[in-house]
């Protein structure tokens, strides 16, 4: 992803590609800060992948600068609307803010696929 240019100091506004992989996969790439205003967007994607009959969502979170608790709160209630389902939300890869978060809420292993 390219930066959108935000002026230095500024936060990277949010952005979401939703891209379809296979008949049961959706990967989502998540760049610039997942938090309560940016959260509803993931939510969204998420339910949107499942319409379409995607059962696995797999995130790439790598490009996040920042995620607050209403972000992780996101990623949760997404993975739990994914498992009752019948699928899966799992993080492939994630930025040091993220990780960070992660391993200070005890999320790291209920979160992070660290199967590469």
């Amino acid at each position: 992803m390219t930066s959108t240019g935000a002026p230095p100091g500024e936060p990277e506004p949010f952005h979401l590609l939703s891209v379809d992989s296979g008949d049961w996969w959706c990967v989502l790439t998540l760049t610039g800060e997942l938090d309560m205003a940016s959260g509803a967007g993931l939510r969204e994607a998420v339910d949107d992948a499942l319409r379409r009959g995607r059962r696995h969502v797999a995130i790439d979170a790598s490009g996040l600068s920042f995620i607050d608790s209403s972000g992780l709160m996101a990623l949760l209630k997404a993975r739990q609307k994914a498992t009752a389902a019948g699928g899966s939300l799992r993080l492939t890869a994630t930025s040091v803010p993220v990780t960070r978060v992660l391993e200070l809420t005890g999320l790291t292993d209920e979160l992070l696929d660290r199967r590469r």
